[in-house]
């Protein structure tokens, strides 16, 4: 199908729309990027999604919001390279992952990241970790020894990636972050996370995606946050 009149609606340092320009460059579909203020968001803008958030895709004139449900649509539509797993069960634990990774680990990186409270440190922390040795034991190591899938990446058919590398590769992204503000780092027993971390980020889609921010620039954007200058908006990155 064409991909006339494509635009996406975004912030610069919003993982769920990088999530969008993945799957948009790994399936190579051209498309308008519109970076939206979010501190003043215009009439045209709230007028595509009810819920006032990005990313918000256009796709002949009709709007998609939510990332999941985009990027759901993007692999419907441009149906070379299909993301999604041939059979329904494994297609089912790769949207349960997904969602895994929207309603805890996503918020949990953010909490830590931005926390104003001392006391509340290493309870944060050790949040983060048990999410990821979660992650990385029921999902990824269960999964693939039940499917007998050796490769590096997340519920795939074979040696390539799938939806949950495009969903959880932004929040991957912030964990590197994270070793700069926090000194936080994946230890030994996370090895087929990093593993997923370092394959995803070798591909085309993310290196050469020069719609993506680089880590530095996510750094310096978060840092005024970090400190505690400003506060960041819960719409801006969930």
């Amino acid at each position: 199908m064409s991909s006339s009149s494509l635009k996406l609606y975004g912030s610069r340092l919003c993982p769920f729309v990088d999530r969008i320009k993945l799957i948009l460059a790994f399936k190579q579909v051209p498309y308008e990027n519109i970076n939206v203020n979010l501190n003043m968001k215009s009439k045209e803008f709230l007028q595509l999604t009810p819920y006032g958030k990005v990313p918000v895709l256009v796709h002949n004139q009709k709007p998609i919001y939510e990332s999941a449900a985009i990027y759901q649509y993007v692999n419907d539509v441009f149906t070379n390279h299909d993301l999604m797993h041939k059979d329904p069960y494994m297609r089912a634990m790769q949207r349960s992952w997904t969602y895994y990774c929207n309603t805890r680990l996503a918020p949990t990186i953010y909490k830590y990241m931005f926390n104003q409270d001392p006391s509340k440190e290493v309870e944060l922390k050790q949040k983060l970790e048990d999410r990821l040795l979660f992650l990385e034991n029921e999902g990824l190591k269960k999964m693939q020894d039940t499917n007998g899938n050796k490769g590096s990446f997340f519920l795939g058919d074979g040696n390539e990636p799938s939806m949950p590398d495009m969903m959880y590769l932004p929040f991957l992204v912030r964990l590197d972050v994270l070793k700069t503000f926090k000194g936080f780092e994946m230890g030994k027993e996370l090895s087929r996370l990093k593993s997923m971390y370092q394959v995803n980020a070798q591909q085309d889609y993310y290196k050469n995606n020069k719609e993506l921010p680089s880590i530095e620039e996510i750094i310096k954007g978060y840092t005024p946050y970090v400190k505690g200058e400003l506060t960041m908006k819960e719409d801006w990155i969930l």
